[in-house]
């Protein structure tokens, strides 16, 4: 975002949440995983076993924000923090690694204990890179590092 004034202040962009670029990205991602390469299998193991599951935080943690903010559980716009995206990656886990592979008969899955992995990793990915679009990442911030000023009165 543009700084809010001279002084090169820095306004906090809001997260797009639904618009998010990696949600996007991810959503587009799955559509061609599930219906393109998987079904012509196309694709290493990786690819039919685990790449929907990477992407899963990257797609859900937008969504669920922005149901949390729509219903006012969320009352701001910053990114995803930490422990939000961690709190997805917990129910992820427990939903469809504990809960979902108790019910056979209702649900066809596997239980992989590899996709718990595969959703932390997803999760830490998404995490790098909504800190580094948010700027918490930028080597200015990191040092508080104030913009130098002209003028005034010297030292000497």
């Amino acid at each position: 975002c543009a700084p809010a004034d001279t002084k090169m202040v820095e306004r906090p962009c809001p997260f797009r949440y639904l618009a998010d670029p990696l949600c996007i990205a991810s959503l587009c991602i799955y559509t061609i995983n599930r219906y393109v390469l998987k079904p012509h299998h196309i694709g290493s193991w990786f690819t039919h076993g685990y790449l929907n599951d990477v992407l899963c935080l990257p797609l859900f943690v937008p969504i669920t924000l922005y149901i949390q903010h729509v219903i006012g559980l969320r009352t701001h716009a910053a990114y995803p923090r930490p422990w939000e995206i961690f709190q997805s990656w917990a129910a992820f886990t427990l939903v469809f690694q504990v809960v979902i592979p108790r019910y056979p008969k209702m649900f066809i899955t596997a239980g992989d204990p590899w996709d718990i992995l595969a959703y932390f990793t997803g999760g830490i990915i998404a995490g790098v890179y909504w800190s580094i679009t948010a700027g918490t990442f930028s080597y200015r911030r990191s040092l508080h590092l104030q913009p130098i000023q002209h003028g005034g009165s010297s030292n000497d």
